[in-house]
């Protein structure tokens, strides 16, 4: 029954918010997105939990002095399973708003993951950051279509994340994505109004 399927997903979105290994997080985000695909009510539901999870992950992560560079792996996945759920939501007709603006407000928490990234001056060339931060672009932009109906284009951040890891400063990137996660930044505007904390600088 969905009923008790409902609780292994929370049993299993409860552990990603905390898991340590980033190979056991990537696992756990593979088993979200697979168990899922016979149901569209369940799927939609498993991928709530998957990009709350990660971006709270995501805000414990950007606390640690020392990052694994494998959470980048795990970061690509998780995005990937995200935006082939939403693609298939909206070729059915049938998107679940909640998820894509959770979906939105996560690709906004891997921007600022990847701007602490190149702000401790840690190097792209390591990890698949790079990849992520076009794919968290590429759910942005989708996710916001479908949860406020309005377009935005894409500004390419993940060239302007390159240039600024070669450059070893963050600052060009910080300003890229200020349109997203900044003071005045569509993801702290309606219909997402996601609190200024989520998108603080790390300390």
């Amino acid at each position: 029954p969905e009923s008790a399927i409902d609780r292994i997903l929370d049993a299993v979105s409860s552990a990603l918010k905390v898991e340590a290994d980033p190979l056991a997080a990537d696992i756990m985000t593979v088993a979200l997105g697979e168990a899922t695909r016979g149901s569209a009510g369940l799927r939609g539901r498993a991928m709530l939990r998957l990009t709350d999870a990660m971006g709270r992950r995501l805000q414990t992560l950007r606390k640690e002095a020392s990052i694994d560079p494998a959470w980048s792996r795990t970061l690509l996945r998780s995005l990937d399973v995200a935006r082939q759920a939403m693609l298939e939501q909206g070729g059915a007709g049938a998107i679940d708003k909640e998820f894509a603006k959770r979906a939105a407000v996560f690709s906004g928490q891997v921007f600022v993951f990847a701007n602490d990234w190149v702000a401790k001056g840690m190097r792209s060339e390591e990890t698949e950051l790079s990849r992520a931060v076009a794919a968290a672009e590429g759910l942005a932009v989708i996710a916001h279509g479908a949860a406020s109906g309005q377009r935005v284009p894409e500004k390419g951040l993940q060239r302007i994340f390159d240039s600024s890891v070669a450059a070893g400063k963050a600052g060009e990137f910080t300003a890229a994505i200020q349109s997203w996660v900044g003071a005045d930044g569509l993801l702290l505007k309606s219909p997402y109004s996601a609190p200024a904390s989520e998108f603080a600088p790390a300390k």
